[in-house]
């Protein structure tokens, strides 16, 4: 009796045990070392979790900062995410939730999405979706803006910023664009006999333009103005060329931009690894 008890015992917990362990690495996926935490290892589950968000800051920054050589990147990443696959074998534990771990999970889990937006100001990778800034950035590229580095200086004419291209003409639905700025709110601009003109000034490499022939046809559509007019840029919009004028659609086809349609500034490129480097 008491062997037929036994083995009819024995083999439920035993899968029982071995199927709760997924959830561990599952609640981990979502913040980092929680499954350590179900398995009551809190101390360990805490350093997990402080390490593995610091490593995701680092890689942030590794990307976005051009300062940071290609050799120090990559073993940087590595390290990152051999850390987290590290994180989740842990976590692969048998443990069981409760009422007050759910409670300990949730404030967490709120705290990780709190940074990771965070994060994002910090750093968010865009991917070049046309032709229109080559060759400082090619259809492709992927590159790092950040919202916390434009925010934190002034706006500079030749700066390439990533903005949303909602609403303007000849623009790719739901793609974000990178341009350079030419020129601000209550400046006239003016193209003629292949020069850019900022109040009647021409435009050269020192004032931040690439030497480029100017032309004041767009990619496609009409022209906002012609070589005998010039063009106003609105209060809160700023005017923006692609480097690739006769590919690309810029402000000659859709006027200023608004301010508030700017994410950041294009910091870096960090893949293809060929062209990894700062945006200039």
């Amino acid at each position: 009796m008491d062997q037929a008890d036994a083995g009819s015992s024995d083999p439920a917990p035993l899968h029982r045990r071995k199927r709760s362990r997924w959830p561990g690495v599952a609640l981990s996926l979502l913040v980092p070392g929680f499954g350590l935490y179900r398995a009551g290892m809190r101390t360990h589950a805490i350093g997990w979790y402080l390490g593995m968000e610091a490593f995701n800051l680092g890689v942030i920054l590794t990307s976005v900062l051009s300062a940071i050589p290609l050799y120090v990147a990559l073993p940087l990443m590595s390290f990152a995410m051999m850390a987290k696959i590290a994180m989740l074998v842990e976590s692969f534990r048998p443990g069981k939730m409760n009422t007050q771990k759910w409670g300990v999970f949730v404030v967490m889990l709120l705290i990780t999405l709190c940074f990771g937006l965070f994060c994002r100001q910090i750093g968010r990778p865009f991917v070049i979706p046309t032709k229109s800034m080559e060759p400082t950035l090619t259809q492709g590229d992927c590159i790092m803006a950040s919202h916390i580095f434009y925010l934190m200086k002034p706006l500079k004419r030749g700066e390439v910023v990533v903005f949303r291209s909602e609403g303007l003409a000849g623009t790719l639905k739901g793609n974000d664009y990178a341009r350079r700025v030419a020129a601000f709110a209550g400046e006239t601009v003016r193209i003629k006999a292949g020069a850019f003109f900022v109040n009647d000034k021409p435009m050269s490499v020192i004032d931040g333009l690439p030497k480029l022939v100017y032309t004041n046809a767009p990619l496609r559509g009409a022209k906002l103005f012609s070589e005998a007019s010039t063009y106003l840029v609105p209060d809160g919009e700023v005017f923006v060329l692609g480097d690739n004028l006769p590919e690309s659609a810029d402000s000659r086809l859709w006027g200023g931009i608004p301010l508030a349609s700017i994410y950041g500034s294009a910091m870096n490129i960090y893949f293809p690894f060929s062209r990894y480097g700062p945006i200039k």
